[in-house]
């Protein structure tokens, strides 16, 4: 079986954490003869786990480049023999892969929702609702992150919810990874508030800015990403005289061990599809306080509190109050090595 997959590039979002996920499952099946990954930056993420023989890593670009866009995609899906094309979508603003790929008669033609809005401005909502209306004409398989996304993209039609997966195991708690990292960041009885995400408007950093504002002098906020509005913020929290109290750390692949380091996660995003970050908290043992703009099929454990972003002044009366406790899990329904399954069956099926 040869498989391409469509839509990484070269920041660990959603997109890129779902495909490394599941293609370090993939990769050591029998059946599969080829896994390809295409990337629109100039760089992948994770790139050193796709470093094997079954794979290539190709660049095709950005869409707003057209010309170069279309003939990097047709040389790729053209020449390669492909049974799955298998495109991971965070709108629908533009549908080439899919229509490229049945150019070619590509048996399998997957489109993945990977979002449940946007924030690229009223152009690219008003293209996104009239180009999934298109989806249909082009795929044949039709997956999503979770059910909001599901009904943005699809309005719930024959829809399969693959859900956004990782390693339990290597997320859970440890005091080793706690005491390292509270070392390293000069923290000693602090309690340290924590967000994992790109910096942009979907991921709501002024919010944050002044939520940590309002917390007392022994709340700490620490943000791990990167994006196009991380000086901004950082300049904004210069001007709002929080240099004491947030620390500014870039993208890591040990991402896992900060999770133990903190003591609460936030996530006040304006929308999201299944953030992986929320996840990845949570089966750490984090209290998390999500937007309730988030999906409850977040949660996965019983220490999760969901507050509208209207109501800033709840934030802080709950984060004030909240700590570390004995978590139990409600579910394993994001471990990787259960999800998998289903994907692998959705690939190889007749």
């Amino acid at each position: 079986m040869r498989v391409l997959i469509v839509g990484s590039g070269k920041t660990r979002g959603g997109i890129e954490s779902f495909i490394h996920n599941y293609y370090l499952q993939f990769i050591n099946c029998d059946d599969i003869e080829r896994m390809d990954i295409t990337t629109y930056d100039d760089d992948i993420a994770f790139r050193d786990d796709y470093n094997n023989k079954k794979t290539q890593i190709f660049f095709t670009g950005r869409f707003i480049h057209i010309k170069k866009y279309v003939r990097a995609l047709n040389e790729i899906i053209g020449r390669g023999h492909y049974d799955v094309v298998h495109y991971n979508m965070n709108s629908a603003v533009n549908l080439l892969p899919l229509k490229i790929a049945k150019k070619y008669n590509i048996k399998k033609i997957i489109a993945h929702a990977h979002n449940s809005s946007s924030d690229k401005g009223i152009l690219k909502t008003i293209l996104h609702n009239f180009q999934r209306h298109k989806i249909k004409k082009f795929a044949n398989i039709f997956l999503s992150c979770s059910a909001s996304a599901s009904k943005w993209f699809f309005k719930n039609e024959n829809v399969t919810v693959i859900p956004n997966s990782i390693y339990y195991e290597k997320y859970a708690y440890s005091t080793i990874f706690r005491s390292a990292v509270r070392e390293k960041l000069n923290l000693k009885d602090e309690i340290l508030l924590g967000n994992v995400a790109r910096f942009n408007r979907q991921k709501n950093h002024i919010f944050m800015l002044n939520i940590i504002k309002n917390m007392p002098n022994n709340y700490k906020l620490l943000f791990i990403g990167s994006g196009p509005l991380k000086n901004k913020i950082y300049k904004k929290s210069l001007k709002m005289k929080l240099e004491n109290k947030i620390i500014f750390l870039n993208e890591t692949d040990k991402i896992y061990k900060f999770y133990s380091a903190m003591d609460c996660f936030i996530l006040p995003s304006l929308y999201e599809g299944l953030p992986f970050a929320g996840i990845e908290a949570q089966v750490n043992g984090l209290p998390c306080v999500f937007s309730d703009n988030i999906t409850n099929e977040l949660t996965i454990t019983n220490n999760v509190k969901y507050i509208s972003i209207k109501k800033a002044d709840k934030w802080v009366t709950i984060l004030k109050n909240i700590s570390r406790k004995e978590t139990k899990y409600i579910s394993d329904k994001y471990n990787i090595i259960k999800n998998f399954e289903i994907l692998h069956e959705i690939y190889s099926s007749n």
